[in-house]
């Protein structure tokens, strides 16, 4: 605590604030949990084969160990010495725990394809310690990363290089067990993939948790097909960063059954399609989809499919999606399909499609910022849809479907709002620049009346400079607030959405008006390296301006590097 104490300090310092506080440390980082255990092997082969009976224990030996194609007695005196058997245990010698020794062994060059991980009672779990050992997979002659199926694996502090995949898993039932968790992981120039996750056993259980996760030039980084038919799906990510992608996240469903899918800091930079969840015919499993700290850039953002005779139940908060040009930044549900939930702080560059009209309960997005795209809105006449307190610059905003779209509060600049006979949009208390049909106006306002902001770059390194930009109308001004990242948001009724921890936040000098920003130079020092914050902007009108009497925009949220 007095390291970060220190460091708090160090940014009150370097923003010349003279009113910062500090009070307590950033959220700790989670912890990954393995599975139960009987026997360890220390792998220091750093050839993944070896020979049975030599002097090293390699990978390929504990795995086969561990699946019971090898036995102790098969192993020389040097090799059995690398087993452990933990006390307690019993006589078993079954391997569930594979460890390596990242100072002795730091990188393991794969061979050959490695055995599969079979599945067993008590799972399996392969773990980097001193380091992450690296799996070099990108020799010749190689078909396969590591293949697991198997209901229970957990791999921690790895690092997965080359070769056409990281590790390609299949699922019956995880009921009882792990599932696949990942914490620490790195995946890395994979030709394929970095995870792929299949699951076509009818109604079973399927989960995938992955904690601290990197994935770097993979042409599809996590691939999730759960298409048996009454399946129950749990996918967590915390913490997880996509980057050189093609593809990001994709995931497919199945007939029957529910899906979590939970998304925690997230970052995404692909080429094609950032976060993807497809429904093939007959696909009409109940959805839930969570998350906040959502940043990707990419052609096609995300895309989530819904269907019109089952749920699909978004709650997604702080959403950053910026779009190649003439990409989507969002595309969430079709006409008459039975999504709701709430769309808070979203940030969205490119193309955008928000359409229900099946679910017969409330859809709202709140506090949005939308630029420069084609935004479509859809409901029905029995599900109320409202846009609230959002800015859309640049846009030609419109409605589909069969009931009446309600903004309140709402700015369309630069842009236009257009309705249908079917759709007729209601702009009560909104300032419309170009109102066309079907438009119906209460309480206009004059002149633009909300404020947003962005930092740029999105990620810095220290010794770097970060800058804190406003945009903001005539009559407005704002003051930049940085403060370590909350593990949760504070979501109490609007404005007050505050996405920092409001114990340690300091205030940059100065107020900002229109266009003005902040530079702040990152001292270079490997301390602040990994540090998490969010900035927001506090927005307050002049006098007499026809504005919120307090704004919080969607903040940004940035890692020193």
């Amino acid at each position: 605590m007095t390291r970060d104490r220190g460091l708090a300090a160090a940014v009150a310092a370097a923003l010349a604030v003279a009113n910062g506080a500090v009070a307590a440390e950033p959220p700790p980082r989670g912890r990954g949990v393995g599975p139960c255990f009987h026997a360890v092997a220390f792998v220091n082969d750093p050839l993944s084969h070896g020979a049975v009976g030599d002097g090293l224990l390699s990978l390929n030996e504990a795995i086969l160990l561990h699946n019971g194609q090898l036995t102790l007695a098969q192993l020389s005196a040097a090799e059995q010495v690398q087993l452990s058997l933990i006390p307690g245990t019993g006589s078993t010698t079954d391997v569930t725990w594979i460890d390596i020794d990242a100072s002795n062994t730091p990188v393991i060059t794969i061979e050959q394809d490695l055995a599969p991980v079979l599945d067993t009672s008590f799972g399996l779990l392969i773990k980097g310690f001193g380091g992450a050992p690296v799996f070099d997979f990108s020799g010749a002659n190689l078909g396969h990363g590591l293949r697991v199926p198997a209901n229970s694996c957990s791999l921690q502090d790895l690092v997965f290089s080359g070769g056409p995949y990281g590790i390609d898993v299949t699922q019956t039932d995880v009921a009882g067990q792990a599932g696949l968790t990942l914490t620490n992981v790195r995946f890395e120039n994979c030709a394929q993939f970095g995870v792929r996750v299949g699951a076509s056993t009818a109604n079973g259980i399927g989960r995938v948790i992955l904690d601290r996760c990197d994935f770097a030039g993979c042409a599809t980084a996590i691939t999730c097909s759960e298409t048996g038919p009454g399946r129950t799906t749990i996918f967590e990510a915390h913490e997880v960063a996509v980057t050189g992608a093609t593809n990001g996240i994709e995931f497919v469903l199945g007939p029957g059954g529910t899906a979590r899918y939970t998304f925690d800091r997230v970052t995404i930079a692909a080429a094609a399609s950032g976060l993807r969840l497809q429904r093939p015919a007959l696909a009409d499993r109940s959805v839930f989809v969570e998350g906040s700290f959502v940043r990707v850039r990419a052609a096609q953002c995300v895309a989530i499919d819904c269907v019109p005779n089952n749920l699909t139940w978004a709650v997604l908060r702080l959403w950053d999606l910026r779009a190649a040009p003439g990409g989507t930044a969002l595309a969430l549900g079709d006409v008459g399909d039975a999504l709701f939930g709430d769309l808070d702080e979203l940030t969205l560059h490119g193309d955008v499609r928000v359409r229900a009209g099946g679910a017969g309960l409330p859809l709202v997005v709140h506090n949005a910022r939308c630029r420069g795209g084609a935004v479509l809105f859809a409901t029905s006449a029995g599900q109320p849809f409202e846009v609230l307190d959002s800015r859309f610059d640049l846009c030609a905003v419109a409605s589909q479907g069969t009931g009446p779209v309600v903004c309140s509060g709402s700015c369309f600049a630069g842009g236009s709002l257009t309705g249908t006979a079917a759709a007729p949009i209601s702009a009560n208390g909104c300032h419309v620049q170009v109102a066309g049909a079907f438009v119906q106006q209460t309480q206009s306002l004059p002149a633009e009346q909300l404020g947003s902001m962005s930092v740029a770059p999105d990620d810095v390194p220290v010794g770097s400079t970060i800058t804190f930009q406003a945009d903001l109308p005539a009559g407005l001004v704002g003051f930049f607030a940085l403060g370590y990242t909350a593990p949760m948001p504070i979501v109490a009724a609007p404005p007050f959405h505050v996405y920092f921890d409001p114990a340690v936040f300091v205030f940059a000098p100065g107020a900002y008006r229109f266009q003005q920003g902040f530079g702040w130079l990152v001292p270079n020092s490997p301390q602040f390296r990994g540090l998490d914050f969010v900035v927001h902007l506090v927005v307050l009108p002049d006098p007499g301006v026809q504005a919120p009497w307090l704004q919080l925009p969607p903040p940004a949220r940035f890692v020193l590097l």
